[in-house]
């Protein structure tokens, strides 16, 4: 299979969204996005799927060679362009949304520990004394 360029459209909204959730954004956007990203993906992936197994011929009545669970699965074999666009934008999507997912709590972690850590050094130097 070949990828297109169209085929990276949704990874590259999801590379944009992340990119300006960290300039423009507050950190709750950031960490909702790092979560939601992927399962909007997976949600992409299920739609496509569907879309190829809705294809089905409709035409056959029960006495077509073959059950409807046998056209079902035959009409997974040729999909739409519209259906192979969405299953693999869905998918590189997904593969883009897990690791800026695991790239962004890592990142936020870090911002954390050192966020405490500057806490704790500017609270124990400017501690009032007690009267």
């Amino acid at each position: 299979m070949e990828l297109t360029l169209t085929d990276w459209i949704l990874p590259t909204v999801v590379l944009a969204v992340w990119g300006l959730s960290w300039w423009l954004g507050t950190r709750r956007f950031r960490l909702w996005f790092a979560v939601l990203a992927p399962f909007a993906s997976v949600v992409g992936v299920v739609l496509g799927v569907l879309g190829a197994g809705s294809q089905a011929d409709g035409e056959c009545s029960s006495s077509c060679a073959g059950g409807a669970v046998q056209r079902w699965a035959a009409s997974f074999d040729s999909p739409s362009p519209g259906v192979v666009w969405l299953q693999t934008s869905a998918i590189l999507a997904l593969f883009v949304a897990v690791v800026l997912t695991v790239l962004t709590l890592i990142i936020e972690y870090v911002l954390l520990v050192l966020r405490d850590s500057g806490e704790e050094r500017s609270g124990g130097q400017g501690a009032r004394r007690p009267q």
